[in-house]
């Protein structure tokens, strides 16, 4: 067949891409085309997204595609969850968009005395987190918030973002499951929780699978841009959701990790797990590209290296990735644990003195980035290692391998002390899994492959994956209860 280009729109919490994925009718080549940096903005004590400049920078990279004469058979978006726009009437954005990062406990336990939370599980499958958008959506109808108020609808970022593009509205269905919104075994909007808590029920669209095309290019935004009317594809908008499609096995039971500024750590289940050791674990049933469920939980991930870099590029210290994990390489290993997921961690503020102070608080003491560098990367691998006890737990199953996934993929000390501390071989790749998902869904939906066993297999076809092999099992061994206490939580297994 033909090569045809597709353009995978791929924003992360802190960058955001324009990846052009060729695909031959066997294998996918993906060029990156254009990369941005985005953070989110403090305002009166409140984070927002600078929603606009993400559409302006959408723009640029379809100009920068226009310009180099690329010629597009589709475009699809992919971005964090939980986080949505509001549209007035007219369907216009009603106020800035507003970060995950406002989340308090405050709120969750307000909203509890309305519906529990052993009730929202049960409905929704979706393990707590404050900064699910039903606890955003609820801590604006409390405060008699003016835009929910005047809401004719809510996006989700993506969504959003397309609809900026097309004039189209739709909710994609793996990203609407990250929401505690959406009832698991129905497949719709839960109107009991929207009842319940008082978040009206018009401003929800209907759920759309991943593989279909919705609208194309508006003509102003071709004019701007210099585009053709381009089809605009959904695609498994939830990052997570497309990296995890990406995964080139033909086993049904695999662990993953998407790593990157969070890790999601889990395995696919064709029905949601909602027993009571899946929500005591704190695991969530969240949308998979076939219609199926990702039983996984969210721990906190290389964010907080990213904020750690930023800071000591502030102080002078202009550090590569390469060379923080050298420095994390030389380190005394296991000097000093923590819980990636504290509190105190949450709000990715101060880090630099406040990772030395959680660990000193504990009788631990580390000073240099190399230090500080190797406690987070060993902690994290002891957190893999717990969240892999507790899946296990959960449903009966004894893993074989672990995929990751994501940029964090790329870290090798990191994945080797993943195998080191779970005892089970890592297998990295893709690096560019969200992506490479994304224009593959828009070759589904184009009709030249059907269903995840062709995308995973062109994915198979178009890379080459890393093998990480366990060492020193028994020294990780040694110091897992070390980890356990710093961390705050116990074996429950």
């Amino acid at each position: 067949m033909k090569t045809q280009n597709y353009l995978a729109l791929d924003f992360g919490a802190g960058s955001g891409r324009g990846i052009v994925g060729s695909f031959d009718g066997t294998k996918l080549r993906t060029e990156e085309l254009f990369r941005f940096d985005h953070f989110f903005n403090v305002l009166n004590g409140k984070t927002y997204w600078d929603v606009l400049e993400l559409n302006r920078q959408t723009k640029n990279v379809l100009k920068k595609a226009a310009a180099e004469g690329i010629a597009l058979a589709g475009i699809g978006i992919d971005t964090w969850a939980v986080d949505y726009g509001l549209l007035d009437r007219n369907g216009d954005l009603l106020g800035n968009v507003i970060s995950y990062r406002n989340a308090t406990e405050e709120t969750v336990k307000k909203a509890w005395k309305r519906i529990g939370s052993k009730e929202l599980f049960s409905i929704t499958g979706v393990g707590h987190l404050a900064f699910n958008t039903v606890y955003q959506l609820y801590e604006r109808k409390i405060r008699k918030d003016a835009c929910l108020e005047h809401a004719e609808t809510l996006l989700l970022l993506p969504d959003l973002l397309t609809y900026f593009l097309t004039g189209e509205k739709g909710t994609e269905y793996t990203n609407a499951m990250t929401t505690m919104l959406v009832d698991s075994r129905k497949g719709i909007w839960s109107q009991e929780i929207q009842r319940r808590l008082g978040i009206p029920e018009k401003i929800f669209t209907r759920l759309e699978m991943p593989g279909v095309f919705r609208g194309e290019l508006t003509k102003a935004v071709c004019q701007e841009t210099g585009m053709t009317p381009v089809p605009a594809a959904v695609v498994a908008s939830h990052d997570t959701a497309a990296a995890i499609a990406a995964i080139p096995t033909g086993k049904e039971h695999f662990v993953y990790i998407s790593s990157g500024t969070w890790s999601l750590f889990g395995t696919e289940c064709e029905k949601p797990v909602i027993t009571e050791k899946a929500f005591c674990s704190g695991y969530s049933n969240e949308g998979s590209l076939q219609g199926g469920f990702r039983l996984n939980k969210n721990i906190m991930g290389l964010g907080l290296l990213q904020e750690c870099r930023r800071s000591w590029g502030r102080k002078g210290k202009l550090l590569s990735w390469d060379e923080i994990v050298e420095a994390a390489a030389q380190a005394e290993p296991f000097r000093a644990f923590l819980d990636t997921d504290a509190l105190e961690f949450f709000s990715l503020q101060h880090l630099t003195e406040r990772i030395p102070k959680y660990c000193a608080e504990r009788g631990m003491y580390i000073s240099s980035i190399g230090e500080i560098a190797r406690c987070v990367y060993e902690s994290l691998a002891m957190k893999y290692r717990y969240a892999l006890r507790e899946l296990e737990n959960i449903t009966g199953e004894k893993y074989e391998a672990i995929h990751i996934v994501g940029g964090g993929c790329k870290n090798g000390l990191l994945n080797q002390f993943t195998a080191n501390a779970t005892g089970l071989p890592v297998i990295a790749g893709p690096e560019e899994g969200a992506s490479m998902s994304n224009a593959l869904t828009q070759v589904m939906a184009a009709g030249e492959i059907k269903g995840i066993s062709e995308m995973r297999e062109v994915v198979s076809n178009s890379i080459e994956t890393k093998t990480f092999l366990p060492r020193n099992t028994e020294q990780w061994e040694e110091h897992y209860p070390a980890f356990l206490m710093a961390a705050g939580i116990g074996e429950k297994n």
